[in-house]
């Protein structure tokens, strides 16, 4: 193989892997978030689609979650209980909607850095 053939093979195969990194991350929603006062709990939802709650020096793990489109996300529970949400990330705000009620926030959270 001459150097530029490989070159090419290279940056195909980054190519790819950058195409098929975008269809399948979330990464607006990926990171730490704390739900506003009085409660303030800090979850943080992971690329591996599992939803972690931060408290009292401890790590739980209590949801996974599912993108159904840009802007639904469905929760599930240990239980196998599921609630759908719909969202908005808008900076480091992200909030949910009531799906009964379109465009009733039900929770806020700001994005920790």
């Amino acid at each position: 193989m001459t150097v530029s053939f490989r070159v090419k093979i290279a940056c195909m195969i980054g190519l790819i892997a950058a195409l098929l990194s975008a269809c399948t991350s979330t990464p607006a929603l990926v990171g730490r978030w704390r739900s506003a006062p009085p409660a303030a709990l800090l979850f943080e939802f992971r690329s591996d689609y599992s939803v972690l709650l931060y408290q009292d020096g401890q790590v739980y793990r209590v949801f996974n979650y599912k993108l159904l489109d840009q802007d639904t996300l469905q929760l599930y529970d240990g239980m196998g209980r599921m609630r759908q949400v719909d969202f908005a990330i808008n900076q480091n705000q992200m909030q949910f909607f009531n799906p009964a009620h379109p465009g009733e926030v039900v929770d806020v959270f700001n994005r920790e850095k």
